[in-house]
Formats: structure tokens, sequence, C-alpha cells
């Protein structure tokens, strides 16, 4: 069992340490930042304050892939919740824990991979988050199977992957392919019924946000060649693009999610 999960993780501890070696932590979330850059971190924060209406203190918040972590201490800090995270990378859950330490929030992190869980994390979280993991496995329902393995009956599973079937996964297969190959294509009701295969009640899923180019990612690009730079001059330039989006959409009405150029689909899905 543990060499066909191994298998099935189209990433993989090394590609992971590789990109985050020597590199400085990413900066606290600060959802009341109004600068254009911040678009990204309005919406999701509008999309947990929605979620997360009622009481959350004293409630237990797993997310699933929690190296370099920002998220925890925003969880802990404006919702109350009791943390943890669980990520299969000793470097990344390192980087976790300096992130809580940074801000002063207690939380537990746990280094081991999620598909074999402690047994004192089974069925014992309130609400259990990923962002950015399930799409690496090319068994997307076995993947969701165990991380459903943490949620309490009740409990609440939330699933953020970018969405590679609109242009985002044809801009990434031109700028880097290879990056390209990590991630299995899913569409939003790909997703919604690998969940429901899994026993899960679909509450919502969604193409979340109109359009963010800045998911685009272009950390495998090492030659100096003239067709290298212009691919990463490319995903800079569109990154600058969404930033002007955010900042039109902060001074205006929001601009729809479509499929095509949505570049997040959020699952949202209850234990039964």
């Amino acid at each position: 069992m543990p060499d066909v999960l191994t298998q099935n993780d189209k990433a993989g501890k090394d590609h992971w340490n590789t990109n985050w070696a020597d590199t400085p932590l990413p900066p606290p979330i600060n959802p009341d930042e109004q600068s254009a850059g911040n678009h990204i971190i309005r919406n999701f924060h509008a999309l947990f304050k929605e979620l997360f209406s009622g009481i959350c203190t004293g409630k237990k918040l797993l997310e699933i892939g929690c190296a370099r972590s920002v998220w925890l201490p925003y969880f802990a800090k404006h919702y109350g919740f009791d943390v943890s995270g669980i990520d299969y990378s000793k470097l990344g859950c390192q980087q976790a824990i300096a992130t809580l330490n940074r801000e002063s929030i207690s939380g537990n992190v746990v280094c081991c991979d999620f598909h074999f869980p402690p047994a004192a994390f089974i069925e014992e979280f309130d609400v259990v988050v990923s962002f950015g993991v399930v799409e690496h496995y090319s068994n997307t329902k076995e993947c969701i199977e165990s991380i459903s393995k943490y949620v309490r009956p009740g409990g609440r599973l939330i699933t953020i992957i970018p969405n590679m079937t609109g242009i985002m996964g044809y801009l990434q297969k031109y700028i880097d392919i290879s990056v390209y190959r990590l991630h299995v294509p899913l569409s939003a009701k790909q997703l919604k019924t690998a969940h429901e295969k899994c026993g899960l009640v679909v509450e919502d899923c969604k193409y979340f946000m109109s359009t963010n180019f800045g998911v685009l990612n272009t950390s495998r690009i090492k030659q100096p060649d003239l067709l290298s730079r212009f691919k990463t001059q490319l995903a800079i330039n569109l990154s600058r693009a969404s930033r002007m989006i955010g900042a039109l959409e902060n001074r205006t009405l929001h601009l729809p999610a479509m499929f095509f150029l949505a570049p997040y689909i959020v699952c949202v899905c209850r234990k039964t």
C-alpha cells in the first residue's frame, strides 16, 4: 500500500523541498490590507467568513499539506480554531512552525504522510482544509478518502485546488510543461463527483475568483535562453494584469467566476 500511494503522488517530497530550500517565509495574512496585490487574500477571507460565521473558538482545524502555511495562524487568529497541520516534508513542517511562532500562535504540526494518519487524529477535527494537495495525486478518490479520515462525523472538509482545466492549465503547459505534469487537471464537476464517491455530502463546489495569473509557476525554469526569459516575463506580466483586475474589482463589482478563467475550484463537504 505505501508504495502504491507514493506512486500516485505526482510531485513528491523532493520537489517541494527543492522549491522551499533557502526561501524566505511568506508574509503573514492581513485581509484588511487594501492593496491590489492583496486581492486574492481578501477573496479567500470573504469565503472563510461565510463558511465560519458561527462560533469556532475551541473547535479543531487541520490543514493537510501545511508546509510553510500562513493559513494556520490566520485560522487561529480570525476564528479561534485550535489549529494543527500535517505535511510529509520535514523542511516544510519546520517552516510551518516558524510561521506560527512568528505570530505567537500555538499549534500542532506533525510530519508524516497524510495517507497514514496518527491514531489520535482519526475523526478528530471539526474542519479539515487543503490548499493545492488533491490535484497532485493521480487517484483523486483515494486521496480524498485519506483526507476524510481526519474529519469527525458532522464535520466539514474544504478542498481548494487550482483550476488546471481552464486557461491557467493551457498557460502553465506552455510556460513550463514539467510543472503542469505534476497536476491532475480536474473540473468542478469531477472534483464534486470524487467527493461524493467517498460518501461525503457536497454543500458547494464551484469555480472561485474571476482570475489570478499569479498561480502560474515558473520555479523550474532555469535555462537563460531567450524563450525561457520570454516565458518568465509573460508570467510576470500576466500576474501584473491580475493585480490590475483586482484593483478594478476592489473599486467596483466583482467579476463572475467562469470555468475557463477562474484560477481556483473550491469544494465544501460535510461528513455524515
